[in-house]
């Protein structure tokens, strides 16, 4: 089986076969992709902006960390 390229829709697929005591927790296909978008709504909303990344946080780091030791050692 292929995942779908919409994450909506795989969520959605994922959501309408979930059973809890045999009986489906979502009955509506419009209600799945709705409980989707906004699941995968809060999702993005909780990860950082691109700034945060380790990888730019870990380069502003070493730029500061290099700013003072030159500016401590008299340098530009």
């Amino acid at each position: 089986m292929i995942a779908p390229a919409d994450p909506v829709e795989a969520l959605a697929k994922v959501l309408k076969s979930v059973r809890v005591d045999g009986m489906p927790i979502v009955i509506t296909w419009s209600d799945a992709e709705d409980l989707a978008r906004a699941a995968l709504a809060h999702a993005r909303a909780l990860v950082p902006p691109e700034s945060m990344s380790i990888e730019v946080r870990y380069r502003e780091a070493w730029n500061n960390c290099r700013a003072e030791t030159l500016r401590r050692l008299g340098g530009k």
